[in-house]
């Protein structure tokens, strides 16, 4: 099944923070901006930028403008927000289509070191 995100948010928002590859990029404003939606800020938003950072080999700071960062860049921050969010239960669709293998092999990693239970991982392009 294929899930807009529309239907992500029907289909699991009411158990799930749902974070969908599709519109990774919430608030167009600045990294800041977007970290305060999923209730982060200071030292953890730090922690955030700087496993970007990690990722992506290249600066990033907090007043950046999300918007123009790159589609894979913006999924990247936005996994990163979500799991560092205070959200129990998490539900990433279609977020790894936009990465290159890299990329992608960073993110499976970071997801696997979560508890278990608390990430759905749904991939319709990969299924």
């Amino acid at each position: 099944m294929s899930y807009s995100p529309r239907d992500a948010i029907q289909a699991f928002g009411s158990t799930h923070l749902v974070c969908h590859g599709a519109l990774a990029n919430i608030c167009g404003g600045s990294v800041q901006d977007e970290a305060y939606l999923y209730a982060i800020e200071g030292e953890i938003l730090a922690h955030v930028i700087e496993r970007w950072r990690t990722c992506f080999k290249m600066p990033l700071k907090a007043s950046d403008r999300v918007d123009e960062l790159s589609g894979g860049q913006q999924v990247v921050l936005a996994v990163l927000c979500a799991l560092a969010s205070p959200a129990p239960r998490i539900a990433f669709v279609s977020i790894l289509h936009a990465l290159d293998a890299d990329t992608c092999s960073f993110i499976k990693i970071v997801i696997a070191a979560e508890p278990e239970g608390r990430i759905l991982l749904i991939e319709e392009d990969l299924l």
